[in-house]
């Protein structure tokens, strides 16, 4: 989704995460994030593709369920699957602070 498009603003962060699909893990490193999704920084030989359902996970956010919505070379844009719990998760991380030492 472009920049001008999105439903949220974005916040830029950087943490460590796995991108999970079906069997293969994946590691990554997220850039940014919203309410309602992640980019993250990925290995270009990641076997990872645009309208993949993927779950994510990281120490700071859990465990979280999404749709990849693009891919470039070295990154993917995860939306997230719309739930109480994935705002509760992502409205944690934004009061915990984590941002400011990111």
């Amino acid at each position: 989704m472009l920049p001008g498009k999105r439903r949220e603003p974005r916040r830029r962060c950087e943490i460590d995460v796995e991108v999970r699909h079906g069997e293969r893990v994946h590691r990554g490193r997220a850039f940014d994030l919203s309410r309602t999704g992640i980019s993250i920084r990925i290995s270009a030989y990641a076997s990872l593709n645009k309208g993949d359902e993927v779950d994510i996970h990281s120490p700071e956010l859990g465990w979280l369920q999404g749709r990849i919505v693009w891919r470039s070379p070295q990154r993917i844009g995860v939306m997230f699957k719309n739930s109480t719990n994935t705002t509760a998760k992502v409205e944690s991380f934004f009061r915990s602070g984590a941002l400011a030492r990111a």
